[in-house]
């Protein structure tokens, strides 16, 4: 199998998202009213019911912005040059820099849950356990996308990936 070329993608919270959580939360507020004002005008007391609706979706718009202005962003690196033994492979590592990990954070796993073509889902997982999801959209690097797929599948397909060696004692 030919070695995927070293490639660097930025990840980050989608507008797209954003566009989403505003269309829901739209809807949301229009179903609330038109079954506040049907029920107001039946009677004068709102049901427990509506009351566990609009607090539940009033919290789940808060996750949701919350979720939203927290979401990792950064840049995720296939390199070729090896950075420790654990993460190895005959090709290279990934590696996640942001602002939080700016020396970088070598991942022992990149999985593509989602892929829409235009727009990947990916969950990331360090050799120390620690998991988080991030975005990839083509838009946001166009030159880059199709070299960035190649590896993520060449990955998920564990072209890439070698057994390590049974230990001699």
């Amino acid at each position: 199998m030919k070695i995927p070329p070293p490639v660097a993608y930025p990840t980050g919270a989608l507008t797209v998202e954003g566009w989403i959580t505003a269309l829901m939360a739209s809807v949301w507020l229009l179903v609330q009213a038109v079954w506040g004002w049907h029920l107001w005008a039946a009677s004068a007391d709102l049901p427990a019911s509506w009351w566990v609706a609009l607090l539940s979706g009033a919290g789940w718009l808060l996750w949701n912005v919350w979720r939203l202005k927290v979401s990792p962003s950064g840049e995720l690196r296939w390199s070729l040059a090896p950075v420790s033994s654990q993460a190895m492979t005959p090709a290279g590592v990934w590696i996640w820099t942001s602002p939080v990990w700016r020396r970088g954070l070598v991942l022992s796993e990149v999985h593509c849950t989602l892929d829409l073509d235009r727009l990947m889902v990916l969950h990331l997982r360090s050799s120390t356990g620690l998991g988080f999801w991030v975005w990839c959209h083509a838009a946001q690097a166009p030159s880059d996308w199709l070299a960035f797929r190649r590896v993520v599948h060449a990955d998920r397909h564990k072209d890439l990936h070698i057994t390590q060696p049974a230990s001699r004692n």
